[in-house]
């Protein structure tokens, strides 16, 4: 990815903004709550499959670790509600669109996630 600077509220040098890239479910990593995550929430995975619009689902924001690891910075309830509404076996290998950032540790996903 081409590097392209710009700061976050912080004053903070973040890295790049990203390149949207279609990629399946089943290489999406959710990091543990401890990380950068909150809670996953089942009763709004299945509001938000009950509404499900593949289209309205908009983009999810993934952090690529050095190691090639994707990780989910925003999108964990998004993915649990294409799972319901899909069913698990499918949704494994459904491509969503997703914003892909380099982060070299935990605590820059963190900055991401809002």
């Amino acid at each position: 990815m081409e590097d392209i600077l710009y700061h976050d509220d912080t004053g903070r040098e973040l890295r790049h903004l990203g390149v949207v890239r279609n990629i399946a479910i089943k290489d999406l990593v959710v990091p543990p709550v401890d990380e950068s995550q909150r809670e996953f929430n089942p009763r709004w995975a299945a509001h938000l499959a009950k509404h499900f619009d593949h289209v309205a689902m908009g983009v999810l924001y993934v952090g690529e670790r050095p190691d090639g690891t994707l990780v989910v910075l925003d999108g964990q309830h998004r993915i649990g509600a294409a799972k319901l509404f899909y069913g698990e076996e499918f949704a494994a290998d459904l491509q969503l669109p997703c914003m892909v950032v380099p982060v070299a540790d935990v605590p820059e996903e963190a900055l991401y996630f809002r």
